[in-house]
């Protein structure tokens, strides 16, 4: 990755591509995800359920990239000095976008396509993974955070987001999920702490 990083551009900060370590022939991400600020959601994981034997474009992949995976993530010291810490905010989830976003292309984004991570993704806190529903804690995070961000960042995208997630508040309905469905409302309504009550 330093290599890559340096070979690469002047100012940069760096990913890996990353393997489901439970299925490692398995890409779950290469480098990270494209956000989309109008539904306030990481909208495609870039190459995630890819086979390790396809072709991959990586150049291409590269240009795609909005912010880096936090599994794994090299950065230059200036980068610190000069955006700052990572926002202590969100807790879980989104501290990643909230970064670049505040980068605002000061340091281009790209992914060592030799460095390899094998991720236990939602291992620690039950995020969503290949095997996984996502927990009510995970989720929590996940949908309080998306609007942090909006609000801060793109107070116009707003409505749209709260559009979106009401779909997705839909979207429990349907598929019997009463608990998530109810927690997406509470959010909504302005829950900004996480209970099991």
């Amino acid at each position: 990755m330093i290599n890559y990083s340096q070979s690469h551009s002047p100012k940069n900060l760096c990913g890996s591509v990353q393997y489901f370590y439970h299925e490692p022939e398995i890409i779950q991400a290469l480098g990270g995800c494209h956000y989309n600020k109008w539904s306030g959601i990481a909208s495609e994981t870039l190459g995630r359920g890819t086979s390790i034997h396809a072709e991959i474009n990586h150049a291409n992949f590269e240009k795609q990239l909005s912010y880096i995976h936090g599994a794994s993530w090299l950065l230059p010291k200036n980068f610190l000095t000069d955006i700052g810490l990572m926002s202590e905010d969100y807790f879980l989830y989104y501290e990643e976008i909230d970064w670049c976003i505040r980068n605002n292309d000061q340091y281009q984004l790209c992914y060592c396509p030799e460095a390899k991570v094998f991720h236990k993704e939602g291992a620690s806190i039950g995020s969503k993974s290949l095997t996984q529903e996502s927990s009510l804690f995970a989720d929590f995070y996940l949908f309080r955070n998306k609007l942090k961000v909006t609000r801060k960042f793109y107070p116009e995208a707003l409505l749209t987001v709260y559009i979106t997630t009401t779909l997705q508040f839909f979207n429990r309905i349907r598929r019997r999920q009463w608990n998530k469905a109810k927690l997406i409302i509470q959010i909504l309504f302005g829950k900004q702490s996480y209970s099991q009550k």
